[in-house]
């Protein structure tokens, strides 16, 4: 079955409650949660740059990914 996967770009993803980002932070995988993080700990993989602040109240992140697969 073939697969898509993109590694580059811009995209919207769903962040973990709580987190805020502010242009150019560093964004994590969190693997576990199935979202992305600020926190660099517990595995989590750098995957790029926040490229618009997110607050805590937000749902997504606006991420630059960085073309690294996790």
């Amino acid at each position: 079955m073939p697969v898509e996967i993109t590694l580059g770009g811009v995209w919207q993803l769903p962040k973990a409650a709580t987190v805020t980002f502010a242009v150019g932070a560093a964004v994590y995988f969190d693997a576990t949660a199935g979202n992305v993080t600020s926190v660099s700990t517990r595995g989590n993989k750098l995957i790029g740059a926040a490229t618009q602040c997110a607050g805590a109240s937000d749902a997504v992140a606006i991420v630059r990914l960085n073309g690294v697969s996790v």
